[in-house]
Order: C-alpha cells, then structure tokens, then sequence
C-alpha cells in the first residue's frame, strides 16, 4: 500500500494489546501462575493456551439506545477484540455455533426489540433489562428451525474476514442439537458454507432479516394480526384492536398497498412501536418495505 493510500485507510483511534484481551476472556490459570513464576511457563506459551481457551468471538449488544429509536434492540458478532463500556459482552456458556447463531437472530428480531421497547425507559439498556427480556432456549430448536434459521443469520453476519472463525467453528462442528430438553437430536440440513464472506447486498439482507423476523415471530407465539400491530399499530381497524388475543382479523389482505394506506389515513390509534424505521423507509422506498417483506415472509412459513 502506498503512503498516500495509507493516510487515507480507516484506522482504529484506540489500540488495545491483545494480551490485554486474552487476559480478560481467557486470564491464566493458577497452575498457570505457579509456572510462570517458576520459569517453567514461558509467557508466549502462557499466551498460547490463552488463545485456545478464550472464544474466537464475541457477542455485544449497544447499551446507548432509546424506545423511539429505528431499533432498540442491537446486538452482533463482533471479532475477538477489546471493547468500551458502551459495548456490554454476552459471554455464552453454550459454546456451539449454529445456537449461538440462533440466539443472535432471536435477540435482533423484530418480536423481542418490541419487548425491549416496553423496558427502555432511558438511553441504556442495562444488563438487568437484557435479563428481563423472554428469549427462546437452546432446547426449542428443532433440526428443522435450525436449519432455517442459522444460514440466514450466517450469511448477515459473516460479510469481513475477520468473522471466518465463526464459519469455520460451524463447518467443523457436528451441527447437532444436544440431546434432552425436547431437542431431537437429529443432524441438521447441510447448507454451503463459503470459503469468502458473504457479499454486502442491501436487498438481500433485508430479505433474510425479514424472513428471520417471521419466524421469530412464530416461535414466539405470535398471530398475524399481532405482528401487524408489532410493525404498525395503525394497520389494524378498530374491531381488530378490541381484543388483540383473539387471532380474528377483520382484514383480508394486510399486503394490499391501498387498503392500507387507508386504514393508516383512517386510524386515530394513539400508540406507536417503529415510527422510525417506517418515516425512514417511506421517504427512502415510497414504502413501509419491512413490514410488507416480513408479512410476505410469514404468509410463506407452513402452518403451525
């Protein structure tokens, strides 16, 4: 690279030593300890076994954040590297990747940011909010649900290089669901794993984001018409907002582009879950696109 190349790369404000890292994620043991002072452990072999026992990522979530914000809810993957405060860490006792997979695509669906949203009171969401908040266990994925699930969350995640630790702990994983607690135990659908990310595609994403959405949703219990209410409150007619538990929908086709623009004209609904995300969207798309692709997509799942 060149210096003029050079001056104009992105570069990090901030260095932290990866020992620093290692030390947190993975400190010595205090076998480890006595060595070292005995001059039997060397430091770069102390480092070594570090490297081997810490995980290859990382799991964070953003703690400044705000109800009214497009999303309130946004945890990702990150590479194994040192973070602020403002980036609080997930560290998982469950160390295989297709659920660890799983959990992240559960923790930015749409369902559980509406379930943040009625616990943001602030700008932080703060661990004992995290804590509060329902997410599905490692025993509900089926061999099916993961299958569909883990090659749509992989393929929004692993788009750098330095993400490939996490396709090849899936690639070389077993990829079973650990027997007991209703899982079946049965080898997941083998799907291509790449050797390259993924490449960036706008469209594409919010396709698999709203397929993960729709499925999210339906493991959650949730009806259509709640969903509708979850992406837009002033979808639903007076008659549906009288009892949201009844699954009873006065409208036949929510994806209509002109029967909702007239309930959305007619409505007086005081309430509001993403405002955001959709005054963004109709003034970049001419369209709420996220709530017609994840109606799309859940009109596509099977039955229950």
């Amino acid at each position: 690279m060149a210096n003029g190349e050079w001056k104009r790369a992105k570069r990090p404000r901030y260095w932290v030593d990866k020992s620093e890292v290692l030390n947190r994620l993975a400190p010595p043991t205090d076998e480890e300890h006595q060595a070292l002072a005995a001059g039997s452990l060397t430091a770069v072999e102390c480092l070594r076994r570090q490297r081997e026992r810490a995980p290859k990522w990382l799991l964070g979530f953003r703690d400044i954040t705000n109800a009214t914000n497009e999303r309130t809810a946004i945890f990702s993957f990150l590479p194994r590297v040192g973070v602020g405060n403002n980036a609080p860490l997930l560290l998982l006792a469950i160390n295989e990747a297709a659920l660890q997979l799983a959990l992240l695509g559960n923790l930015n669906s749409f369902v559980f940011d509406f379930c943040a949203r009625q616990k943001i009171g602030g700008t932080h969401m703060n661990f004992f909010l995290v804590e509060q908040i329902p997410v599905l266990p490692p025993a509900f994925y089926t061999s099916e649900g993961l299958a569909f699930v883990v090659p749509r969350v992989l393929e929004l995640v692993y788009t750098a290089e330095d993400m490939r630790p996490l396709a090849e702990a899936l690639a070389n994983c077993e990829w079973r669901i650990a027997s007991g607690g209703g899982s079946d135990g049965a080898p997941h659908s083998p799907f291509a794993i790449p050797h390259s990310p993924y490449r960036w595609n706008e469209d594409r994403r919010a396709q698999l984001r709203a397929e993960l959405d729709a499925w999210f949703a339906r493991a959650y219990g949730v009806t259509r018409k709640q969903l509708r209410y979850i992406l837009d409150p002033a979808d639903l007619t007076p008659r549906e907002l009288e009892n949201m538990l009844d699954p009873w929908e006065e409208v036949a086709d929510p994806l209509d582009p002109a029967g909702y623009a007239a309930r959305c004209q007619a409505s007086d609904f005081p309430g509001e879950t993403f405002r955001v995300l959709k005054e963004k969207e109709l003034a970049k798309f001419g369209e709420y696109r996220t709530r017609r692709l994840v109606l799309a997509a859940w009109d596509k799942l099977p039955a229950p």
